[in-house]
């Protein structure tokens, strides 16, 4: 069996005083607020912690109409603020879809470009070829002077070629797109 004791029998007598005066205090600052009253019930004689509602409301006409204006701005503003916010959120995702497009269409001209430049490359290798008619010597004994002049050939062919190709497939390109 467990035997239960009241609060006052275990806690020491400071520690008991501590808590009353705590209580108190706050009571007593309670009471000074003017929202309670005390009031004792004549039938049953038990005292009672009520609010005053006279004071309550008195209290609530005392707040200046100011500060319900100043709700009212307070609230407009936050509606007109709500509003930009979603503006400014529609322009950020198009920016954002603006730039991947833009990054996407990069991307291919970047790609036509190399393969342009691919192609004039394997292009001036084979005129080379065709016209230096090393052939089999070039291949058996190859020598850094006929290293040298091919890519000096392949190089100014690329020059030449160059822009005029690539300006061509990137205008193919962008009709494309249009279309």
């Amino acid at each position: 069996m467990i035997k239960r004791s009241p609060t006052s029998e275990i806690l020491a007598a400071p520690i008991q005083d501590k808590r009353l005066d705590t209580l108190s205090q706050a009571f007593t600052q309670m009471m000074q607020t003017g929202l309670f009253l005390i009031e004792q019930d004549e039938e049953s004689e038990e005292t009672k912690i009520v609010i005053n509602e006279a004071f309550l409301h008195q209290q609530l006409q005392a707040i200046p109409s100011e500060s319900s204006q100043e709700i009212e701005k307070l609230h407009a503003l936050t509606t007109q603020l709500e509003q930009k916010n979603q503006v400014l959120a529609e322009k950020v995702e198009e920016i954002l879809t603006s730039n991947k497009e833009d990054i996407a269409v990069k991307i291919r001209e970047k790609h036509i470009e190399q393969n342009a430049l691919r192609r004039l490359e394997s292009e001036a290798l084979e005129q080379y070829m065709a016209t230096k008619k090393w052939g089999f010597f070039a291949k058996l004994f190859p020598s850094s002077q006929i290293e040298i002049e091919k890519k000096q050939y392949i190089a100014a062919y690329i020059a030449e070629h160059f822009t005029e190709q690539l300006t061509q497939e990137l205008n193919q390109y962008h009709e494309h797109l249009i279309e």
